[in-house]
């Protein structure tokens, strides 16, 4: 069973005519160093910067240091989870991370430091203890 629309509405095709106009106006140019669409960059598991890392990147790596054993499961799976939509900082500022997709750098050791610190301040023992291995493991 199929459900139509009872009014239908041009602008939908005058939005994506005025996109593709646009686009095609605006020159863009890929920044230096950046890869061609649909490849990644070389991952150095040796001395990943986790300062600008995506989280496509911090997932292969967290799963090949798993798979060697240089991690447990519990690293393994804080470090391979999605981030959350919102988080907070230690000073109890909401910040939005919507806009942090899988290709996309994020500081990953500033946001795990902030979640250790706000971790410890509410007296989470287990989340604490996570938390500082996986910034054990980040830092090595």
């Amino acid at each position: 069973m199929e459900i139509f629309s009872i009014r239908p509405s041009q602008s939908f095709q005058f939005r994506k005519q005025q996109k593709s106009q646009s686009q095609q106006e605006t020159f863009h140019q890929p920044p230096k160093g950046a890869t061609p669409s649909g490849q990644f960059p070389e991952i150095d598991p040796d001395k990943p910067d986790y300062n600008a890392i995506s989280a496509a990147e911090v997932r292969e790596i967290a799963r090949r240091s798993y798979e060697t054993g240089a991690i447990d499961h519990d690293t393994y799976s804080a470090l391979s989870e999605g981030l959350p939509l919102q988080t907070i900082d230690p000073q109890g500022h909401i910040i939005d991370l919507s806009g942090i997709s899988e290709t996309t750098p994020f500081d990953f050791r500033s946001f795990y430091e902030d979640q250790l610190t706000i971790a410890a301040s509410i007296g989470d023992p287990r989340t604490r203890s996570i938390l500082e291995s996986v910034l054990a493991f980040i830092n090595s």
